[in-house]
């Protein structure tokens, strides 16, 4: 099942996309494990399905569950739900990313002298 990631909602049929939200807000316990670049584990044991997902640069994303509706059809709503969690993943990883970077050029700013200040500015 491929489908850009940030762009679910006009992809995938509204049906399966409320089941796929219904699951999400079902979903306890949860981990999303980035094996290697480009590829991630969507494990939920509660409820309990799996989706491996590879995630290509234009953020076309591509999930495979091992569920059998998704054997039959190709498409589930394990799979979608897998796809909500991971983007809901990296845009909270974003967020902590930048704020961390933030915080590190304010620190650095801090520790300059005004003459440094100054030629950092200009």
């Amino acid at each position: 099942m491929k489908v850009l990631l940030f762009d679910m909602e006009n992809q995938v049929n509204p049906e399966m996309l409320e089941e796929a939200f219904d699951i999400v807000k079902a979903t306890t316990e949860y981990d999303i494990n980035n094996t290697e670049p480009g590829y991630f584990h969507c494990i939920s044991t509660q409820p309990a399905y799996h989706v491996e997902i590879s995630l290509k640069e234009e953020g076309v994303a591509d999930a495979k569950c091992h569920c059998t509706t998704y054997k039959k059809s190709r498409k589930c709503k394990h799979a979608v739900a897998g796809l909500l969690l991971l983007r809901d993943h990296l845009q909270r990883h974003r967020k902590s990313r930048r704020k961390t970077n933030r915080e590190t050029l304010e620190e650095v700013i801090r520790k300059m002298n005004i003459t440094d200040l100054k030629a950092f500015i200009a």
